[in-house]
């Protein structure tokens, strides 16, 4: 397959063309400058702030994966919270209606996050559930609003909407465990919060699952079956991780993660219970549906 990926600098995309290359596949990137000079991998230019695509990007592709956003991780300045807005909703737009220009029929597999859901939600969460309120919520709205009509008109389209994503090269991991080896991971908020989380080789999986045919088109959860409290989180680092003679998991109050973070703070004290049941169905079979095989085989594979 020819296969046309965004956002492929990214914790995701870096391991996501890795497999596919793995698999046989041909890549192109679409990116803001040309970074690759192998035979096998191909760059376009794309700028979706100014509306600018290399349409032969696109041209013949089988499928389209669409990573590209800026990243949550960085100080929600207003400027900050614009650019990670207009980096997902132009781009989601860009790339529909240039597909829609060409005719294409490739399939295509969107990123989403489950931040379009209630946050914090005390029920568990699945597809059909309505969007939440606030920053993130309409974010993920907004990057999903342009490829709904074509998936609503039988368009061949999957949209991913991602958990915390378990890895030791990125993401919320490296930053949560690396206190583990002194003895003390500390709790956000409290530790009952949900996390709703996935390992990263199973979204790689899901991707190449959605973007070879093995998923219907539509909205799924990219979730692992098995949510868990923030507090088991801490204490499966704890026991992987930490050789001293106490197990500390000190609480952050919310009041200073607030006071520090702001409207942010959202991030640390997420408690979402989001469902996996529909992949599920669908037989998307988890490598790691819960947290202790999850982290315990990340611990000994620190590539990943």
């Amino acid at each position: 397959m020819i296969i046309t990926i965004t956002g492929s600098s990214g914790l995701i995309g870096k391991r996501l063309q890795q497999r596919l290359l793995q698999r046989g596949h041909s890549l192109r990137f679409l990116s803001f400058r040309r970074v690759n000079n192998q035979s096998d991998k191909k760059d376009f230019i794309w700028n979706p702030e100014n509306q600018k695509i290399d349409i032969k990007a696109l041209q013949g592709a089988d499928a389209v994966i669409h990573l590209a956003g800026s990243s949550i991780a960085q100080r929600w300045t207003h400027k900050a919270k614009n650019r990670i807005h207009r980096s997902r909703s132009l781009g989601s737009q860009l790339l529909a209606d240039s597909l829609n220009q060409i005719n294409s029929k490739a399939r295509v597999v969107s990123a989403s996050g489950i931040g379009y859901y209630p946050d914090p939600s005390h029920e568990t969460i699945d597809e059909s559930h309505s969007p939440g309120q606030g920053f993130l919520a309409q974010v993920c709205q907004d990057w999903e609003a342009p490829f709904i009509p074509s998936l609503k008109s039988g368009h061949p389209i999957c949209i991913l909407r991602t958990g915390l994503v378990l890895s030791n090269r990125g993401g919320l991991l490296p930053l949560v465990q690396s206190t583990a080896p002194w003895g003390f991971v500390p709790i956000t908020g409290s530790p009952l919060n949900t996390w709703s989380w996935i390992h990263i080789e199973d979204l790689v999986s899901l991707y190449i699952a959605a973007v070879e045919g093995e998923l219907a088109p539509g909205i799924y959860n990219a979730v692992a079956p098995k949510p868990c409290s923030q507090g088991t989180f801490a204490q499966e680092l704890l026991n992987l991780k930490s050789k001293a003679p106490w197990k500390w998991k000190p609480n952050i109050p919310v009041f200073a993660l607030k006071a520090l973070l702001g409207e942010q703070s959202c991030l640390a004290l997420t408690n979402q219970t989001v469902s996996a049941d529909r992949l599920q169905k669908a037989l998307f079979s988890f490598e790691f549906p819960q947290i202790k095989k999850a982290l315990h085989h990340l611990h000994t594979h620190h590539e990943l």
